[in-house]
């Protein structure tokens, strides 16, 4: 299975104006676990709000080590050293050149433009450090803010993906966006 791991040597850590993004590791749990247990939070996401610690944990071991999962950041408040989120690259097509990206982040930190900043973060060190030349995410249509976060980090809507992923039981249609290596210069 192709990997992001081909493209980084080492998982970076991403350091912004108010954040770093470090690789996941278990002790974040307990953190993690405060905003994922949190069915607002987990509304649009693909996976189920978390009902337990272990829930957590499951999660992050499902992750760590596993190339085939792509990679994984917490998105850690620089002033507090809180994790208050993750942001993470899946889906890669190394023969393609392209990747997706996906997020979540505790509602106590919705609208301060902290997840823009950290896709930002994400999608200037792919194209810096990597031979990766799309980026592309997706939201549910309802997800009016994750469009939002996506046209604030420049990306460019390019269609509707009818019934594309059953998430939670239910087939979703999804709103594609991308930037492009390109589209930087």
């Amino acid at each position: 299975m192709e990997s992001v791991q081909d493209f980084f040597v080492v998982q970076p850590t991403i350091v912004t104006e108010r954040l770093v993004l470090r690789p996941i590791s278990m002790q974040d749990a307990p953190e993690i676990f405060a905003y994922c247990s949190r069915e607002e939070v987990t509304r649009f996401v693909i996976f189920a709000t978390h009902q337990s610690i272990a829930d957590t944990e499951a999660f992050i071991a499902s992750i760590v080590g596993n190339d085939e999962k792509g990679m994984v950041w917490v998105i850690v408040l620089k002033d507090t050293n809180t994790v208050i989120g993750t942001i993470g690259c899946h889906r890669v097509d190394i023969a393609n050149k392209k990747l997706e990206i996906g997020y979540a982040l505790s509602n106590d930190f919705w609208n301060q433009g902290i997840t823009t900043e950290a896709l930002l973060g994400l999608i200037k060190t792919i194209f810096e450090q990597t031979t990766i030349n799309r980026i592309e995410a997706l939201a549910k249509i309802a997800n009016t803010a994750s469009t939002a976060v996506m046209k604030k980090a420049g990306m460019q809507f390019e269609g509707v993906l009818r019934e594309y992923a059953l998430i939670k039981g239910h087939l979703e249609t999804m709103n594609l966006y991308t930037i492009l290596r390109s589209d930087l210069k």
